[in-house]
C-alpha cells in the first residue's frame, strides 16, 4: 500500500480550496485525485483537520469483543472445542458470522491455556494399571533379546554400492 500523501500537500490543497477555487482544479493543479480533495476538505469540518487517519497495525475486532467473557467461558468450559465448534456457538447464540482467523487471532490476544494433568486419572483404574505392568514387562524382554541378536556393526558396508567395492564388469 502506497505511504499517504504528505500533511503540507493536504493543508495547501484544502488552504486552496477554501480560497474558493473548486476541488476539481485544486486537483489538477497539485495533480491529486478528485475524490481525494473531496475527502480532505470534507475531513477538515469532522475532525478539525486533514491528517491521514493511522494506518496498518492491528485491528481488533470490536464484535468478537464485545463477547469476550462469553466466549472466554465457553473455551475455559470446554478446552478441545476446534475454531470451528466455536465459530458455529458464536453464529447460533450471538448470531455473529466471525471467520476462524478472526477468532484464532482473539484466542492468541487472549491466550487461553490450559495445564494438563502429570497423572492421568484412568491410570489408577484396575484394568489399566494390570495392562501397563505387563507391557513394562514385555519391554525388559524386548530389550534384552533385541540386544543379544544384533551382531552387526553400523558401520559394516552390505552392499557393493559404497565406495571401495571392486566394480562388476558387464559383458
Amino acid at each position: 500500500m502506497p505511504a499517504a500523501y504528505s500533511l503540507d500537500l493536504r493543508e495547501r490543497v484544502t488552504g486552496t480550496v477554501e480560497d474558493g477555487v473548486s476541488r476539481r482544479r485544486a486537483a489538477a493543479v497539485f495533480k491529486v485525485s478528485i475524490s481525494a480533495v473531496i475527502r480532505w476538505v470534507k475531513r477538515v469540518p469532522e475532525t478539525g483537520s486533514c491528517a491521514p487517519l493511522p494506518s496498518g497495525g492491528h485491528h481488533k475486532s470490536k464484535d468478537v469483543e464485545a463477547h469476550k467473557d462469553w466466549l472466554l467461558s465457553v473455551i475455559t468450559a470446554e478446552p478441545d472445542l476446534t475454531l470451528e465448534e466455536i465459530q458455529g456457538r458464536l453464529m447460533a447464540t450471538h448470531d455473529l458470522p466471525k471467520s476462524q482467523s478472526c477468532l484464532w487471532r482473539f484466542l492468541a490476544r487472549h491466550d487461553p491455556t490450559f495445564k494438563k494433568t502429570a497423572h492421568a486419572a484412568k491410570q489408577d483404574r484396575p484394568d489399566v494399571k494390570r495392562a501397563r505392568e505387563i507391557w513394562g514387562e514385555n519391554q525388559h524382554t524386548l530389550i534384552r533379546s533385541v540386544s543379544s541378536s544384533w551382531t552387526k556393526p553400523a558401520s559394516a558396508r552390505t552392499s557393493a554400492a559404497f565406495a571401495g567395492a571392486a566394480r562388476v564388469a558387464s559383458g
